[in-house]
């Protein structure tokens, strides 16, 4: 993986979260359950990710009826975005992964997945 751009505290997630537009609220919840188990000023490295690279990925994660949660809505997100790059970052918990994107300068949620860590299994 590239050097981070920057990081995001937590908190800071938690916030963004927050502002998240309400028909995503069912995930935004899942996403605040991974971050409570994790101390609120840790910091989560934020790498810039390739979107066309991760609309494939998606577009292929998504026709499985086990998809993490928030892939569908990640999906059609990606596909509206209009740069070539966007911020991406992850946390587990020690059971679930919570993946985010964001715009480059760390200000708004592209979007979020919430699933199984399946490097714990």
């Amino acid at each position: 993986m590239s050097e981070p751009i920057g990081t995001l505290a937590v908190d800071d997630v938690r916030d963004l979260l927050g502002r998240w537009p309400r028909v995503n609220r069912h995930i935004a919840d899942r996403a605040i359950a991974v971050l409570d188990l994790l101390e609120p000023s840790a910091l989560i490295p934020i790498h810039a990710a390739d979107v066309e690279a991760l609309i494939t990925i998606y577009s292929r994660r998504t026709r499985r009826a086990s998809s993490a949660l928030g892939g569908r809505e990640l999906l059609a997100e990606l596909e509206r975005y209009t740069n070539a790059e966007v911020a991406m970052g992850s946390v587990s918990n020690g059971g679930h992964v919570l993946v985010l994107w964001l715009d480059l300068d760390l200000s708004t949620l592209v979007g979020c997945v919430v699933g199984i860590d399946h490097r714990r299994i």
